[in-house]
Formats: structure tokens, C-alpha cells, sequence
């Protein structure tokens, strides 16, 4: 995790991946997890390019609310969970 993202004051929960569409390499992806900042009662969801990890999250997502330390996660496509392909990915 880049050192911007975890600190004495954020902690980074368990982050999980998601393969590029067609991806061939380990890395034809994404790393999702998501940031706890105690000390401003916030999160947030934060996705890095599993390639330049680095360089930083391409997003950052502010959740409504601030989860608490062991939350867990994974990642699921839609039609592996019943919900169907998205037609936008």
C-alpha cells in the first residue's frame, strides 16, 4: 500500500482483486480495499491499479459512514452472485 494510505491514524482493511475483463497476467487488475480514518470518523472505498500500485488510487470513494476495524471483503462478479453481467463492464 502506498505509505499515504496507512498511517498511525488510517488503517487499510484486507484488500481483494479484481481481474481486468480478459486479463491474462496476475497483475490485469485491481486491488480494492478500503481506508478507516479514526482520528476524522471516516472511510473510504479506495481502488489501485494492481499494475502501479504506487502511483497511487485511481479513485477514491467517501463512504456515508466510518467502518469499523475488521470489517472483511471480497469480490464477487454479478452473474458469479445471481445478480447478472453488468452491460456497463
Amino acid at each position: 500500500m502506498p505509505a499515504t494510505l496507512a498511517d498511525t491514524v488510517r488503517s487499510t482493511l484486507e484488500p481483494s482483486d479484481k481481474p481486468y475483463l480478459g486479463g491474462a497476467d496476475e497483475d490485469d487488475g485491481y486491488l480494492v480495499t478500503l481506508v478507516s480514518d479514526v482520528a476524522a470518523d471516516t472511510s473510504e472505498c479506495v481502488i489501485l491499479d494492481a499494475r502501479d500500485i504506487a502511483a497511487g488510487p485511481v479513485c477514491r470513494i467517501v463512504l456515508p459512514e466510518r467502518i469499523c476495524a475488521g470489517t472483511h471483503a471480497t469480490w464477487a462478479n454479478g452473474d458469479a452472485i445471481g445478480m447478472g453481467r453488468n452491460p456497463l463492464i
